[in-house]
């Protein structure tokens, strides 16, 4: 298995040719990291098997997952691209195994190859648009988790584990105030809430169902 292999490109295409007589194979062991962030990458990578996954390590600590990287991922490629450090640590998940191809081949291979370069921006692009999806998703989810614990606080619990309610209802903007996110944002977590039958909005109050109610766990 080569380059032409993961890539689904013509084995006799130039620039596949170039890459597959200058790549050598890596293995990896689970936990082992491949990248280090803020680093400069000499190699571009393909993974051959297994699974490794890119994190972003913020200032404080915090660690951020972006990307699943499963065979026929590229890694690097951005950094070879745009001559830019390592924007995330590459961790193995599992064991896995790598092609590694020096930076100037890949990028020679691109100049050669017009399809090879086709193949690797609509790799591209395609990860791209998986990890903003991804991203979206977990704000989303982190901003209607908030949402709840506030509408949790403000309610007055029922007896007998009946639910809980807030009366007067707070407005979208108030509550966007008290969750720190747009009154916008805050609205779509809002009905996402109801729509999941968690809670139910009147003109007098907001009803929060029992297993919302903030005296359970």
């Amino acid at each position: 298995m080569n380059w032409s292999d993961l890539l689904d490109v013509d084995p006799t295409d130039p620039g596949v040719e170039l890459l597959n007589e200058n790549t050598t194979l890596s293995k990896l062991n689970k936990s082992e990291i491949l990248i280090h962030q803020d680093s400069r990458i000499e190699h571009v990578y393909l993974v051959r098997s297994g699974l490794l996954q890119a994190k972003f390590v913020s200032f404080e600590g915090s660690e951020v997952w972006l990307a699943n990287l499963e065979p026929g991922a590229i890694v690097g490629e951005i950094s070879a691209l745009g001559d830019r450090l390592s924007s995330a640590n590459v961790e193995a998940a599992k064991p896995t195994e790598v092609f590694a191809t020096p930076q100037s081949i890949f990028l020679k291979a691109m100049e050669r190859s017009s399809w090879l370069a086709i193949a690797i921006a609509r790799m591209l692009a395609k990860r791209i648009a998986d990890t903003s999806n991804s991203l979206t998703s977990h704000v989303a989810l982190k901003i209607e988790y908030r949402l709840l614990n506030a509408l949790k606080t403000l309610a007055t619990p029922g007896e007998g584990g009946s639910g809980a309610w807030i009366s007067p209802p707070p407005t979208i903007s108030e509550l966007a105030v008290r969750i720190h996110a747009s009154r916008e944002a805050t609205s779509r977590a809002f009905a996402q809430l109801v729509k999941r039958g968690g809670i139910e909005k009147y003109d007098t109050k907001i009803v929060l169902k029992p297993p919302l109610n903030k005296n359970r766990t």
